[in-house]
């Protein structure tokens, strides 16, 4: 709906926040045959132009690169042997591939992927704390790490997690390969 309205004010050109370049391609066509330029921030796992669809910048830090580093630090602050569960939404190509990036790391380094969990961001709130206890009562102390392509997975884990005992320092060790949200800065 925004991306219609925003057509619809024949703009000079159009500044994507966080939309995901597949998901809203039908729109973008549209702003590309109408020769209106665009210019996003994180809507592929790609930087720079996307010229398919009509984006002559993605402005991001590479997103894989990101999610190696996040899974190298899970690997070497779990002493060589993390047991990671990976947060992702496939609703978004850039939250598959970086998920993907993290889960190859890991077994690329010998670690061990638990569970791999595609559960929508945008429900976080209702899905993480049940979530957090079934994953809790399936591996227990063999979940080391959380890996996410946003800490959003984390806003909502705290209580699941201080109900089963573990206090904010305690396995499982939270780490994101990417975006933060307002409340992890607070």
């Amino acid at each position: 709906a925004a991306f219609g309205q925003a057509l619809a004010l024949n703009p000079d050109g159009i500044i994507i926040n966080g939309f995901d370049a597949v998901e809203q391609k039908p729109a973008m066509e549209q702003a590309k045959a109408a020769k209106i330029p665009m210019a996003a921030w994180h809507a592929a796992p790609t930087v720079g132009p996307i010229d398919d669809l009509g984006i002559i910048a993605n402005v991001s830090t590479d997103p894989m690169e990101v999610s190696k580093a996040a899974a190298d630090w899970a690997f070497v602050d779990a002493k060589g042997k993390p047991g990671v569960i990976i947060f992702t939404d496939s609703t978004y190509q850039i939250a598959i591939a970086k998920a993907d990036r993290m889960k190859k790391e890991i077994e690329d380094l010998g670690g061990k992927v638990l569970e791999y969990v595609d559960t929508p961001i945008a429900e976080t709130s209702q899905r993480m704390p049940q979530l957090t206890t079934s994953l809790l009562q399936k591996y227990g102390d063999e979940w080391t790490h959380s890996l996410a392509i946003n800490d959003l997975y984390f806003d909502f884990m705290g209580p699941s997690l201080a109900a089963a005992g573990k206090s904010g320092t305690d396995a499982p060790i939270n780490v994101a390969a990417g975006d933060g949200s307002e409340s992890a800065y607070q």
